[in-house]
Parts: structure tokens; sequence; C-alpha cells
């Protein structure tokens, strides 16, 4: 079984132990040194981790990650400040902690009628799904001095990569997947958060169901709403085109985020475009805004294969989920 989170040099080997200790440190005291929100740490200390972490557990077992090592956060590496210009929650990878802007959570519940409380619980879930994907950090320990420099973030589908060749050179920064990422973070997050949210027995289900209501009724209006659409659209169009059910699709689709899936791979480049177009995976990739999910969906999801085309593609993406974690991946 696989590692949750892990830290590798620019060579891919593994980073030094001691470094790795530095790294965890370094989060802890950012998290020490953010004033505490009384409100906040009310909510934190009356949640239920356990109940939380075995949910977690669950998914990261069905995609064949070791539940010992899944970089689940307790709440002595919860930041009181997102640390990010407006949003309510961040996940840092690097210093492997969560930031939570209560204050804003409660602007954001007061507007659509939710209760604060369970808001601040569903951004808490968003982010621990980052954390608990498939989190590679590498590079984070070498000097900027040296070249060829380079460092790279990988969580679940999304990458983050910057890094020069040599003095001279362009400085090359990138985000990859970024938004598709965070809609399917946000749509698993979303089951978890309800199961949670019952299974706690803290609140009542009318508050409860009003997510439920809102998703239904302006979906968009959530957060990562139209991303979230976009990964509905994309499960039903992977779903017609080769005949497996919604729910089949969906599971291979949160496997391929704990295992840390690489859409720029070969075998997957060439599964998409037979599945919808050669073009679609390298413009997913650079898709930063709901106005360009909404065009890859409109350009490529309206089309339709041609029915001899069904059955081979069907095999080909079964022959794939049945293979996920079982491929030799080069760290």
């Amino acid at each position: 079984m696989r590692t949750s989170r892990e830290i590798f040099k620019i060579s891919g080997e593994p980073e030094e132990p001691e470094k790795i200790a530095y790294m965890k440190k370094a989060g802890r005291a950012v998290v020490e040194q953010i004033a505490k929100d009384p409100e906040l740490e009310k909510i934190l200390t009356g949640a239920d981790f356990s109940l939380l972490r075995d949910l977690f557990e669950k998914i990261a077992m069905r995609s064949g990650v070791d539940p010992a090592t899944l970089n689940f956060l307790g709440p002595d590496r919860i930041a009181h400040r997102s640390l990010s210009w407006s949003g309510t929650g961040i996940y840092n990878a690097q210093n492997n902690f969560i930031g939570i802007s209560y204050d804003r959570i409660k602007e954001r519940a007061k507007k659509f009628g939710l209760d604060p409380e369970l808001t601040a619980v569903k951004t808490l879930c968003h982010e621990e799904t980052h954390a608990t994907s498939k989190v590679e950090c590498t590079g984070e320990n070498e000097p900027r001095d040296k070249y060829p420099y380079y460092r790279g973030d990988k969580t679940g589908y999304s990458r983050y990569i910057e890094g020069q060749e040599g003095v001279h050179e362009p400085y090359v920064q990138k985000w990859l997947f970024n938004r598709f990422n965070e809609g399917v973070t946000e749509k698993l997050s979303r089951e978890i958060f309800l199961e949670y949210a019952i299974k706690s027995g803290k609140y009542p289900k009318e508050e409860i169901g009003k997510f439920e209501l809102l998703e239904r009724a302006a979906p968009e209006e959530l957060s990562y709403g139209v991303a979230v659409g976009f990964v509905n659209a994309l499960i039903l169009k992977i779903s017609r085109e080769t005949g497996l059910d919604e729910k089949t699709v969906w599971r291979a689709l949160i496997r391929g985020m704990y295992e840390g899936e690489d859409f720029q791979d070969q075998e997957l480049k060439s599964l998409f475009a037979e599945i919808i177009s050669p073009e679609f995976l390298d413009k997913l990739a650079r898709a930063y805004s709901d106005d360009e999910l909404d065009k890859l969906a409109v350009t490529f999801f309206m089309k339709h294969p041609a029915p001899d085309k069904k059955n081979r593609i069907r095999d080909r993406l079964r022959d794939f989920i049945s293979n996920l974690g079982r491929k030799k991946r080069n760290k």
C-alpha cells in the first residue's frame, strides 16, 4: 500500500528525515504564531475528529493507501486564518497545515442562510480532502541559487511547477489541472461533510438539509460550484461514451486523486483522446476559471462517438480502472 504524503529531493530520492522533521516543525510554528479565534477554537474542540478520520480512512483504503500513513490533520495543524487574500480555507502542502478564516465563513453563511458552524465544518472537510489526497513535494529544501533549480507540488490531480534551468534562463511557473482538482475535491468533500454531519448527531436535520437544498437549487453559489458541475458533466460524458455506470466512473476519479494519477501520462492521454478528444487534457490542464471550464464542457461534451467505438473505449477504460495502483511509478 502507498503513503499519503511524500517529500522528495530534485533527484527523485526521498528527502532526508531531519529535513522532513524541520518542515513539519515549520508548519506547526505557522499555526502557533497565528492568533486563535475563540469561536473557531470552540468548533474545533467540539468536532469529532475521530469520526472524520474514519470516513477518510475508508476512502483511502478503497484507493490502496495505507490508512496508517493517511495525512489527516488534527486541530494542532489548523491555523485560525486561511492565509489567502479572500478564501475561507486553504491547505498548505509544503508545510502541511490547514488554514480556516471563520470571520469570512460567517459572512458567507449569513449570505445563504446557513449555519456558520456547519459551514466551518464543510470548509474543514474540503481542506482535509486536499490533505489526505496524494501529496508530493519535490525540491522544497534545495538551495535557490543552484541551477537547474526546480520545485514542484502535487496535490491530487493538481500540479504546481516552478524552476529555472540557469541564471540567464527564464523563470518558469505553472499550475496544471488546479480547477479540475478543486471540482473533484469539493464534490467528494460534500459527500464526506453530509455523512459526518448526520453521523455526528450534533446538528439539526433542517440545517443539514439547507446545504443539500442549496446544492440542488443554486449549485453555482456553493464553493467551486461550476467546477463540481464540470466534474459531474465529465462523469456523465465518460459513462455515456463507455457504458460504465456513473458511480463506477466517479469512484475511479476519487481513486485517481488519492493515487495522484498524472493526466500527463501518455496512457491516460491516449485514453482520453479516444473517449473525448486529443486536445481535451491539454486544455483542461490550463482551465483556470469557471468560464474556461464551461467552454470546455460545451466544446467537448456535446459530441458522441461512433457506435462501433463504444465497446472498445469501454474495455480500455475498464482495464485502466482495474490496473489503478498496480502500475509502477517513477518517483
